[in-house]
């Protein structure tokens, strides 16, 4: 591979209080040759952003938190410039349009082994992919 081609590998931090989810979570994506950075809470979370936010290319964030139990973890990511997957327990229409209005990468549940996978491929794709969108073109009237 050409040196000037390669980019240093950088983090992803999950934002997760369930310990449990966020290892098996954190094992999902590291083989992307991602390092894996935990927080349990909002304030975890804030620690590890003024030592290495400049480390980060992705957060992968629970939606309730012992300290911010109506996402307001959503805003602060996207305050401090870290793309952000919600990956929630709840789905409501009204609050993945909440979300999705917010400019975060995706809302993915969590139902099944299956949202892991959904959630390493989608974490993949926006690596691969971070500023790619989508032009629908259409020439029919309706």
């Amino acid at each position: 591979m050409n040196p000037a081609s390669q980019s240093i590998m950088k983090s992803i931090l999950v934002v997760e209080d369930s310990q449990l989810l966020a290892k098996i979570v954190g094992r999902s994506v590291r083989d992307l040759g991602l390092d894996v950075l935990y927080a349990p809470s909002m304030r975890d979370a804030a620690a590890i952003l003024k030592t290495h936010k400049d480390d980060i290319a992705l957060s992968l964030a629970c939606l309730t938190l012992p300290d911010a139990p109506r996402g307001e973890i959503v805003d602060y990511l996207i305050e401090q410039n870290v793309p952000v997957i919600v990956f929630s327990a709840e789905y409501r229409d009204e609050i993945r349009q909440q979300m999705m209005s917010k400019n975060v990468v995706d809302y993915i549940v969590k139902r099944s082994p299956y949202s892991i996978k959904l959630l390493r491929e989608t974490v993949r794709a926006y690596l691969e992919n971070p500023k790619t969108g989508v032009l629908v073109v259409d020439d029919s009237s309706s």
